[in-house]
């Protein structure tokens, strides 16, 4: 499992919004580059309509990847929360925890010295307590368990991102150079659309393989949803009465 960390979040983060930016701008400046190069008088005749049309494929190119990165962006914020919420619930835990063990017959002395109906339905009322308390401080223990996976894998799925992005501009940077010169236009686009199609594609198999390592967690969700409605520790979904009155 990938290891959560709030400052290499940041770090991600601030690669990614500095990075969108950058990218975004080169698009122009590729394809001015290329437009200015397909005026050149040493072309011969065609050539510059060839190199117009590759710059507008690869614009098109650019355009599509940077609107994939703009999606992913979207839920950059997720991991921290995953982990702050975990951290929320292992102190749900440990409260619960604290209630299961303070709740036994066993630990509250004044059982021991009290007679009659009312301390055996006193006593009665006390075990449900604390199998309702043990099993919400599991249920809290396994949803952190949850989370903080979650936040690990989707760290480690941005930082992926982060470096697609800046696979992605160097891709551009190096068609702006090559579209500059009458020699490298026609290359230098050919080679940044087989780039950005290369790019688009790991981006994919990343979305992929965070659906696949995120997908457990759901089904983990749902078992969790469900012993939660567990009638033996909850009956009928809800908290067990502390009294019959």
């Amino acid at each position: 499992m990938a290891a959560f960390s709030p400052s290499q979040h940041e770090a991600v983060v601030d690669k990614l919004n500095s990075g969108l930016p950058k990218a975004q701008n080169n698009v122009a400046v590729v394809r001015r580059n290329a437009y200015s190069v397909s005026e050149s008088l040493f072309l011969p005749p065609g050539a510059g309509d060839v190199i117009k049309h590759l710059a507008d494929e690869v614009v098109k190119a650019f355009k599509w990847l940077l609107d994939e990165f703009v999606a992913v962006m979207e839920g950059v914020g997720a991991p921290l929360l995953f982990w702050e919420n975990a951290d929320q619930w292992q102190t749900i835990r440990g409260l619960a925890s604290t209630v299961a063990g303070q709740t036994t017959p066993g630990v509250l002395g004044s059982t021991g010295d009290w007679t009659g109906d009312t301390a055996t339905a006193y006593t009665k009322a006390i075990a449900p307590q604390s199998t309702a308390a043990a099993s919400l401080a599991s249920i809290a223990d396994k949803t952190s368990q949850a989370l903080v996976t979650c936040a690990g894998t989707g760290l480690a799925f941005y930082a992926t991102i982060a470096l697609l992005l800046v696979q992605f501009i160097g891709i551009q940077v190096a068609a702006a150079a090559a579209d500059t010169t009458v020699v490298g236009a026609i290359p230098g686009l050919l080679v940044a659309l087989g780039g950005t199609a290369s790019t688009g594609s790991l981006m994919l198999a990343a979305l992929v393989g965070i659906g696949a390592l995120l997908g457990p967690q759901a089904t983990q969700m749902v078992t969790l949803h469900g012993l939660a409605m567990d009638n033996g520790a909850f009956p009928g979904g809800h908290w067990p009465k502390a009294t019959d009155v």
